[in-house]
């Protein structure tokens, strides 16, 4: 049986001065996508799938008539103890039109991830960043 490997959370939120407010609302370790958030004291093994899930605040609405829209990039960076990438660098973006009904709408993204069945124990790091395209 394979020594547990824990994985720790590190958040780094990259804005721009006019998205002063942008920030993490949730950031969470699931199981599979969307499901239930691992307490802090899980740890991973080798070998073993995971999903890493954010939720964002503080976004700007640009106009788009007769609409708003939320326009946001990511990326996020999975190291091992050493600093040494577990897997490529993932990228994303948000684009989405939101109507007046969606005033409580939250952009989210998730990013599965798995622990290399070489890697060493210790504990990992998630780097976020999340750029607010509209400010």
């Amino acid at each position: 049986m394979a020594a547990a490997r824990p994985i720790t959370l590190l958040a780094v939120l990259a804005t721009t001065a006019s998205a002063a407010d942008l920030a993490f609302q949730r950031l969470a370790l699931h199981h599979y996508e969307d499901g239930p958030i691992i307490g802090s004291s899980y740890e991973y093994v080798a070998g073993e799938v995971g999903w890493f899930g954010v939720r964002i605040s503080g976004y700007q609405r640009e106009a788009r008539e007769p609409e708003q829209g939320a326009r946001l990039s990511w990326e996020v960076r999975i190291t091992d103890p050493a600093g040494v990438l577990i897997e490529p660098p993932r990228k994303g973006g948000i684009d989405e039109l939101l109507r007046v009904q969606d005033k409580d709408w939250v952009p989210k993204f998730n990013v599965m991830f798995i622990v290399p069945s070489y890697a060493p124990r210790g504990d990992y790091k998630i780097a976020v960043s999340v750029k607010d395209e509209t400010g």
